[in-house]
């Protein structure tokens, strides 16, 4: 399995149930969005039924699988439960969202994470809801992880 995140230098990885940097349109977006492109297209994406609401469409030219209990979403193929994942889709690409990352780091075998850090800060306010990455864990509660690859935009 790998993992392909991003993240603002501030180590924020969503906001408001959304990508904080949603709305932002510059090289480093670009950048980081043309490289989302390269590394997925034609591949097996995974994620959570959050990360796919928040996308609002399944992927094009993309096997999307979606971890959800008890939803269905025509076209995508539904996966039920991580014993459901490490037998059907390991050779996938996880892309959020941080509690399906989470849990996949401390039950499986990652055999590599790409973390784009993304060259700006976002600052939320006190009404937003933050999520934050925190690097260190997923070294300290993986059983393995056999590369880190950290991409700077």
């Amino acid at each position: 399995m790998k993992i392909l995140i991003a993240c603002t230098k501030n180590k924020l990885f969503a906001l408001n149930d959304e990508l904080p940097w949603k709305n932002i349109k510059n090289e480093t977006t670009k950048k980081d969005m043309k490289y989302f492109v390269e590394n997925t297209t034609g591949k097996k994406i995974i994620m959570g039924y959050k990360t796919y609401k928040s996308i609002g469409r399944l992927l094009p030219n993309r096997e999307n699988v979606i971890m959800s209990r008890t939803r269905t979403i025509p076209g995508a193929i539904m996966c039920r439960s991580l014993d459901e994942l490490r037998e059907k889709h390991l050779d996938g690409i996880l892309i959020g969202g941080l509690d399906i990352i989470n849990q996949v780091c401390n039950t499986m075998e990652v055999d590599e994470i790409n973390i784009n850090v993304l060259d700006f800060v976002i600052h939320p306010t006190k009404l937003d809801s933050a999520l934050y990455i925190d690097f260190g864990s997923y070294l300290k509660r993986s059983r393995l992880v056999n590369k880190i690859n950290w991409n700077y935009f």
